[in-house]
């Protein structure tokens, strides 16, 4: 580009300079053409240069990777040589004033009036209050328990990346219902219970989330109240309006 620069201005200079003689009478016509004529073509290459350096400087920067904002390393997701594509992580940040705790809980373990604490494993004298900053929508099916990040509030610095963490759940547990674990029926991502309605004899399909699995029972919360009638056998079967007969009542 710098060449290409310098031969324009030598060309618009050559042309200035003749084109003050050919005023005066001196030279003539078809020089004046000839160098008006370099000077566009010189003016053209300079414009290509100019294009050519923007690419080459925009290449080169896309070989520098820029944060957002001053962190620590995580992870590195790339080796050196390899090629990269568009769009793809080559390293994970975390921002050393905002760190978070990663656990797995019981579905519908946390309310808003429970309080939450996260324990240092090395030294359970060091804790810090925490609050829910994201729930995973998925649950694992297995497990029943969600994916939580919780955001950690006054945090020491003992508390580094990587710590292994105890959390700590206080306050008034969410009300439950224990009920025989084959009573619950999955169908469309969604646990559910047959509920019978005495006036009618017939099955209500209720909604309900499961807390825990312990050996043969299983712990809700949902739209259920004392004194229902749940059905607990052959609920795969079973639709919704449709009339039974009860041989065992089990009420919760």
């Amino acid at each position: 580009f710098g060449r290409a620069r310098s031969a324009w201005q030598q060309a618009r200079d050559e042309q200035t300079r003749y084109q003050q003689l050919y005023e005066r009478g001196i030279g003539s016509r078809a020089r004046l053409d000839q160098l008006n004529s370099e000077v566009r073509t010189q003016n053209a290459l300079r414009s290509q240069a100019s294009i050519a350096l923007q690419q080459a400087t925009d290449h080169v920067s896309y070989t520098r990777l820029s944060a957002e904002f001053d962190g620590l390393i995580t992870e590195w997701q790339a080796e050196v040589g390899q090629v990269i594509a568009t769009g793809q992580a080559v390293v994970s940040l975390a921002r050393p004033e905002s760190r978070e705790a990663v656990v797995d809980l019981p579905l519908g373990a946390l309310d808003d009036n429970q309080r939450i604490r996260v324990i240092s494993q090395l030294d359970e004298q060091v804790s810090v209050a925490a609050k829910v900053r994201q729930l995973a929508p998925q649950i694992n099916a297995e497990t029943r328990t969600q994916h939580v990040r919780l955001a950690l509030q006054h945090m020491p610095d003992s508390f580094r990346p990587g710590s292994t963490v105890t959390v700590e759940i206080s306050g008034d547990a969410p009300p439950f219902h224990e009920l025989p674990g084959s009573a619950v029926v999955e169908r469309d991502g969604l646990s559910q219970v047959w509920v019978i309605d005495p006036s009618t004899s017939t099955l209500v399909a209720r909604t309900v989330q499961v807390l825990t699995r312990t050996g043969s029972k299983v712990r809700i919360s949902g739209e259920l109240h004392e004194g229902e009638k749940v059905v607990t056998v052959g609920v795969n079967g079973m639709q919704s309006g449709q009339k039974i007969r009860m041989q065992r009542e089990v009420s919760l």
